[in-house]
């Protein structure tokens, strides 16, 4: 048995309102500091290749994850 993958489901072919998907998915969305980190995320990639830039990658992407759970939580605890 073959998988024809010229064919896309029928979900994939109408468009999905925006709505559908999470606002931490969608870059126009973001909060000026999930920007910041992604910004220094793409700057430690283009350090090269090395377990702790490695490690360093993993922890921003957890910030971002951190900050954008916090923000869609109401921003408990944020500075007026």
């Amino acid at each position: 048995m073959s998988i024809d993958y010229t064919k896309r489901p029928a979900t994939a072919q109408t468009a999905l309102p925006a709505d559908t998907f999470p606002r931490r998915a969608r870059m126009d969305q973001w909060i000026p500091e999930e920007r910041m980190i992604f910004d220094a995320l793409a700057e430690v990639e283009n350090l090269g290749a090395h377990p702790m830039l490695t490690d360093a990658v993993c922890l921003l992407s957890d910030a971002q994850r951190k900050l954008a759970d916090w923000h869609d939580a109401g921003r408990p605890g944020a500075a007026e």
